[in-house]
């Protein structure tokens, strides 16, 4: 699975009309489960949150599809893993490229999750001084 996430990666990375038909093709909806920390190991999760950076960096529409199948919520939850995992830096990352460009935005979606608010947000903190 791993060598399939980072060649979507190297696919979509930077070229416009390949994440528009990844997106179209329903990429974005196939990550939610790789993304979710009960069901799979950190080293997946890295890669599928690098595949998500990938899809949606520079590209509007995938920017906002992603947003509405719940993947910022679902990045968030790789707070959960503590501020020097690998996973929490490419999760704040990826929410740079979906439009969370300063630590406040990402706070402030922090705080709109469910759960864990003030330990995520005292993570954040911690892994945006790893940037």
């Amino acid at each position: 699975m791993e060598s399939a996430l980072g060649a979507l990666e190297g696919v979509v990375e930077g070229m416009t009309e390949a994440q528009e038909e990844a997106r179209h093709a329903g990429v974005l909806q196939l990550l939610l489960p790789l993304l979710d920390r009960s069901k799979a190991p950190a080293d997946l999760r890295d890669n599928s949150v690098l595949a998500l950076r990938a899809c949606v960096h520079g590209n509007a529409g995938a920017v906002q599809a992603a947003t509405e199948a719940g993947l910022v919520q679902s990045l968030i939850a790789q707070l959960d893993d503590g501020p020097e995992s690998e996973v929490a830096l490419l999760a704040v990352q990826a929410l740079l490229s979906l439009g969370l460009r300063e630590m406040l935005a990402q706070e402030a979606a922090v705080k709109r999750t469910e759960g864990r608010g003030s330990v995520r947000v005292a993570t954040l903190r911690r892994v945006w001084t790893r940037l």
